[in-house]
């Protein structure tokens, strides 16, 4: 599947982009101006003629959004963006979101100072009236017509849209470090996509060929071990095992209705697994490998399909050793493909 190409190296991937996700990333990033209310300049260009504020329409009471905002191409194009990820990663209303700027015409109140639900709520609950007075009055006032209508747009967010408690996994990565925060946007949307992908279709077809159980914990212990390999054609040869893109003798007789008797030992149907492991000649291959590490690299392995053919080692091999047995048995690999048609 092209979809696993696209999951991220430390999962097995190539790390193919995703130019879908990046554009949602990137509207996203651009979104988040309009619920921090910090950029002015850019708030000011993009709703100089809206009759309320911004996160009046992020949340709207009313099936559609008023044609007075959606009339602006810029806003039109990212707010169907917003919709389409808002249900998803703000099922609630965040604590970030502000009634008070909701409530009121951006170009009569400084938008920075305009009350949240994270400064007015207390658990799920609104502060009393004399906290809130307590609380902000060196910054601004707090009237008691403000907090009614506070007190009245809460009941009506809470009962139709629900309020957060504590801040979202998407609010972590959006306003905690903007450092890199294309990619790790990206990143989080990319977990959702490949969410059903988490265990691939071929980690089970060699458990399956294996006849025993291959954790992810192993799985992502080989992906990890990948790293140590520097040449290209010997990580392009794990991947060609991962994704069993070998073609072998019983998807040919598939493809062209031509026998499927192994091409090294001529007795047994050809399949991918025999042709790499339990075919005679592969077994005799393997041990003649398995020798040459003992003999040179001075290391006991156990002769294992999991270890010469995915790169999962014991738990009692090294750092080090690892690193030398990649080596050794990624280029024992490359040389047995090179004879793949032939005994």
């Amino acid at each position: 599947k092209f979809k696993l190409l696209q999951d991220t190296k430390d999962r097995g991937g190539l790390a193919l982009p995703n130019w879908s996700i990046y554009f949602k990333a990137s509207a996203i990033i651009w979104i988040k101006d309009w619920c921090t209310l910090k950029d002015k300049r850019l708030l000011a260009i993009e709703g100089h003629d809206l009759p309320l504020g911004w996160h009046k329409y992020l949340w709207s009471h009313k099936p559609s959004v008023p044609k007075s905002f959606t009339d602006h191409w810029v806003r039109k194009n990212l707010f169907r963006i917003w919709a389409l990820e808002k249900p998803r990663s703000w099922p609630k209303i965040p604590r970030w979101y502000s009634p008070e700027e909701a409530l009121t015409k951006p170009t009569l109140m400084d938008q920075d100072s305009a009350l949240t639900y994270g400064q007015i709520l207390q658990g799920l609950e609104m502060k009393p009236y004399q906290q809130l007075q307590q609380e902000f009055h060196q910054e601004r006032s707090v009237h008691w017509w403000l907090y009614n209508q506070l007190i009245s747009k809460f009941h009506q967010d809470k009962s139709k849209f629900g309020i957060q408690e504590s801040p979202s996994e998407i609010d972590d990565v959006l306003f905690k470090n903007e450092k890199k925060l294309l990619s790790k946007l990206y990143k989080y949307f990319l977990s959702f996509h490949l969410a059903d992908e988490q265990i691939k279709e071929t980690m089970i077809k060699w458990a399956v060929n294996m006849g025993k159980e291959i954790t992810l914990a192993k799985w992502e212990q080989s992906w990890k071990n990948l790293k140590l390999l520097t040449p290209i054609n010997l990580k392009e040869n794990y991947y060609k095992m991962l994704y069993r893109w070998h073609i072998s003798c019983t998807k040919l007789a598939i493809m062209y209705k031509i026998p499927s008797d192994c091409w090294k030992c001529k007795k047994q149907p050809g399949s991918y697994y025999h042709l790499w492991w339990t075919c005679p000649m592969a077994v005799k291959y393997w041990k003649m490998v398995n020798w040459i590490i003992k003999q040179t690299l001075e290391i006991q392995i156990e002769l294992a399909p999991e270890t010469f053919l995915l790169s999962i080692f014991p738990p009692e091999v090294t750092k080090q050793q690892i690193q030398n047995l990649q080596y050794v048995i990624t280029a024992a690999r490359v040389a047995y493909a090179q004879t793949w048609k032939r005994e």
